[in-house]
């Protein structure tokens, strides 16, 4: 069992001759023109041909349509799945976008065992969900949470669910960051920095404790930090400093066991053996000169 690390919440899993790629965004300028990827790449310099797609909600940095039209261009033959949520929002809308997906709770393919978990809080809003893949053949898992928030029941249904099987984790990923406009939008650039600054680090904090919390609540041999690794464009640029989102490498800090992957870094769960596992921040520079990049860009509005 194999995992690769591609973008943001992007992942390609392979595990005994079955791949399954996870939320690919690849498309630049979502929510409104705002959203860029940290690195420009071309993402079929590291897919492979899928023989399933995971679109775990309906968030345009989980859910691409116009990069699912091209990827099923490219590889004609893949079913994509989609957790059979009780809202049926990205059901919806996908059948809008003139796609094809299967709604489903669990799913079976050569001794993989999927099963997707609806985050079901009771309300309109809920969206999320988690995949849990259990290979009968390995004796290997992953769990994959997503943009999930803390809830019980969702948690005790995940372990449920494990205990049916080995009863244990080899990888988890999860979020360490939070996506929204919150504080960046929220406060004058000019007359209120210090607010925004002070803001910006309590959001970080606040959600690398939620890392923290997952991690210690499903006590996984690897833990990997991923989804929410993005650069505001156009004329938000000058926000990005007070979005409040910090470098996935500081989770190594409050969680020793987190291996943090470059684009194209991989870990093998049958020889442990990790590729391009990255041990410093994105350089300064370069996130600097992709900020350029994106700074003149014109949002939808």
């Amino acid at each position: 069992m194999k995992v690769t690390y591609i973008n943001s919440a992007c992942l390609q899993i392979e595990s005994s001759g079955v791949s399954i790629l996870t939320d690919p965004w690849f498309t630049e300028g979502i929510f409104n023109g705002s959203w860029y990827k940290i690195k420009d790449i071309n993402p079929f310099d590291y897919i492979i041909q899928p023989n399933i797609v995971y679109i775990s909600h309906i968030h345009p940095d989980h859910y691409d349509p116009d990069f699912l039209k091209q990827l099923s261009k490219k590889f004609p033959d893949f079913l994509t799945l989609i957790p059979n949520s009780k809202n049926k929002y990205l059901e919806r809308k996908a059948s809008r976008d003139g796609l094809n997906f299967e709604p489903s709770n669990y799913k079976e393919i050569n001794g993989l065992h999927l099963h997707i978990i609806e985050n079901n809080t009771g309300s309109l809003s809920d969206i999320d969900s988690a995949l849990y893949i259990y290979d009968e053949n390995t004796d290997k898992s992953i769990l994959n949470l997503n943009d999930c928030i803390f809830n019980e029941k969702h948690v005790e249904e995940i372990e449920k669910i494990s205990n049916k099987y080995n009863k244990k984790i080899d990888l988890l990923a999860t979020g360490y960051s939070g996506a929204s406009s919150y504080p960046q939008r929220y406060f004058d650039i000019n007359d209120e920095t210090k607010k925004l600054t002070e803001e910006a680090e309590r959001k970080s904090r606040t959600t690398l404790a939620r890392y923290k919390k997952y991690t210690d609540i499903f006590q996984a041999k690897y833990n990997l930090p991923f989804a929410g690794e993005y650069l505001l464009g156009g004329k938000l640029a000058k926000l990005n400093k007070f979005r409040g989102i910090p470098d996935s490498i500081e989770v190594k800090k409050i969680v020793k066991n987190s291996v943090v992957l470059d684009t194209g870094g991989s870990i093998n769960l049958i020889s442990n053996e990790i590729i391009g596992a990255r041990t410093k921040p994105h350089s300064k520079a370069m996130i600097k000169s992709r900020i350029n990049e994106i700074k003149a860009a014109k949002l939808d509005y």
